[in-house]
């Protein structure tokens, strides 16, 4: 068997509410394959935080990250 390093996206979505807050939200379904897909998964993020708390700006970040796969 030999290990392969495939990297993969993790989600992470940065918000500023109107109130002058900022925070962060790690997505936990993740990690995806490609990069849209993480891209995608950030905008559900913010569709759904938007919903419960006044924004005034969100930025999603797709991190790198290698995932080991045996084959």
């Amino acid at each position: 068997m030999v290990a392969i390093h495939q990297l993969m996206f993790k989600a992470i979505v940065v918000f500023v509410s109107l109130t002058g807050g900022s925070f962060q939200l790690e997505d936990e379904l993740g990690p995806y394959k490609d990069e849209a897909k993480c891209l995608y998964r950030g905008a559900q993020i913010i569709k759904v935080t938007s919903q419960k708390v006044p924004l005034l700006h969100a930025t999603v970040v797709c991190l790198k990250q290698p995932e080991e796969l045996i084959s």
